[in-house]
């Protein structure tokens, strides 16, 4: 799901939400299945920051900055190891969606002033000045319609570095059998901490019984 929609939850469906969505299950899948160039231990954690933050505000759950925080400086760093075309792939779709997001903000800065800083103009003048001009900024995006996108997968996949041995591994099963054995053997010591207690205690009953 697009970040906008997780942050606002009212907020129309578009086509470009549908887009930015096939973007994540991208990186979802490289994460999970092809890896990237991060420690192991980290590789679940951050699936889970991405993918699963949210907040509660007045009882509607709300999400979408593990994404937008991900997509800034980290994605920018985020490289699959011998894949050049899918690592540009996601390098790209990235900037196409940064680019609507910037577009996003920037239409609502505009109406905002339009409706609250400003007096002195005719609203619905002011509004259909903003909407042309606007309109123009949004022809010029790429991922104004799934064309780009398309032709981004088209690329990528049709590429003569492509690897030819691209079969997927689980990492998370892989992370998750490290954590899942961690917490084995944290209840393992637990356990016998508290076989140890209770000796200790009944060793202590019977003295004062004693």
């Amino acid at each position: 799901m697009s970040a906008h929609l997780l942050s606002m939850p009212c907020k129309m469906h578009t086509l470009q939400d549908d887009l930015e969505s096939i973007f994540w299950v991208v990186l979802y899948v490289i994460m999970r299945y092809m890896g990237y160039k991060v420690e192991l231990e980290h590789r679940l954690q951050d699936i889970v920051n991405i993918f699963f933050q949210h907040t509660t505000r007045n009882g509607e759950s709300h999400g979408g900055a593990g994404k937008r925080d991900f997509m800034g400086y980290h994605l920018s760093k985020f490289v699959i190891p011998d894949n050049v075309p899918l690592t540009d792939l996601l390098s790209n779709f990235r900037r196409m969606i940064q680019h609507f997001h910037h577009f996003m903000e920037r239409m609502n800065h505009e109406f905002g002033l339009i409706m609250f800083d400003n007096e002195n103009v005719n609203i619905p003048d002011g509004i259909r000045a903003a909407s042309m001009k606007l309109n123009d900024d949004f022809q010029r995006l790429e991922i104004r319609n799934y064309d780009a996108i398309e032709t981004l997968f088209t690329n990528a996949l049709s590429h003569k570095k492509w690897p030819k041995d691209d079969k997927a591994f689980d990492h998370y099963a892989k992370a998750l059998s490290k954590r899942k054995l961690a917490e084995i053997e944290y209840a393992k010591e637990g356990g016998m901490a508290a076989k140890r207690l209770k000796g200790n205690r009944s060793k202590g009953s019977k003295k004062n019984l004693d």
